[in-house]
């Protein structure tokens, strides 16, 4: 499913019927009878600065509580404690593969938003250079993805990733690079959690670009490059387990 944000309309908007009209109304009738002395709230969705300010503001005011007393947290927040505090899931009872993405969709979708305009656009080739890193063989044993998998994914994405790797190296591209970075980073601490079950690197890249495509609307639809990219993290050694032996960017025909 996709996320919403704390400001939509239906959640944190003016109405009286909005989730954050009903629920301060509750809150209300707590600190009125001296059972509320702070408000906590927590919600799925994402929660930008200026909603912060914004809605803490709008509770303060309407509960009768000092600012300092109210705390918003939204997915960034779960992500950020689930991060920090990797016992939880255990304590929760939740399984990894099943949860939510460490990883930032938001940030995922910049980046292939840019690269999918850039490639509807004819730009100079960037000159990239080798780099030693497990040839895609020995990587899919190591990470028990199938050959007919990788063979599959080959077929289907190759031809996008010199593209790819040309932009990253951009340096006009800097910010998506660091972008891809961080990305590329949060899904290598979660493939780590998964290996602990024995899932084959199969099951974690249909489960990841699933969960990816379904948690953010511009992910969906882009399924196709949001694909490709994942699979370029894997090929280039981003994520999964790796030797360092080089392998070979395929050349278009």
């Amino acid at each position: 499913m996709s996320y919403g944000y704390f400001n939509d309309p239906d959640f944190g908007g003016d109405a009286q019927t909005s989730v954050v009209s009903i629920e301060v109304k509750r809150a209300r009738k707590l600190r009125l009878a001296g059972k509320l002395d702070n408000y906590l709230l927590y919600s799925n969705r994402y929660l930008t600065a200026n909603a912060n300010e914004k809605l803490i503001g709008t509770i303060s005011t309407s509960i009768g509580v000092p600012e300092e007393c109210v705390r918003l947290c939204g997915i960034e927040a779960l992500d950020e404690a689930f991060r920090l505090e990797p016992r939880l899931a255990d304590l929760a009872g939740i399984n990894p593969l099943d949860g939510p993405l460490i990883v930032s969709s938001r940030e995922l979708a910049e980046v292939v938003e840019a690269i999918s305009i850039s490639l509807n656009e004819k730009l100079p080739s960037i000159q990239t250079h080798p780099v030693n890193r497990t040839s895609l063989n020995e990587k899919n044993d190591l990470n028990s993805m199938s050959q007919e998998t990788s063979d599959r994914l080959m077929k289907n994405y190759s031809h996008l990733l010199r593209q790819i790797k040309e932009f990253l190296a951009d340096p006009g591209n800097s910010k998506y690079r660091d972008m891809y970075d961080s990305c590329a980073e949060d899904f290598d601490l979660k493939i780590v959690a998964y290996k602990e079950e024995r899932h084959s690197f199969d099951k974690v890249f249909s489960q990841i670009v699933e969960l990816l495509t379904k948690r953010d609307s511009l992910l969906g639809r882009n399924r196709r490059l949001t694909r490709a990219i994942v699979f370029y993290m894997y090929w280039n050694c981003d994520i999964g387990e790796t030797e360092e032996k080089s392998d070979v960017i395929p050349v278009e025909a």
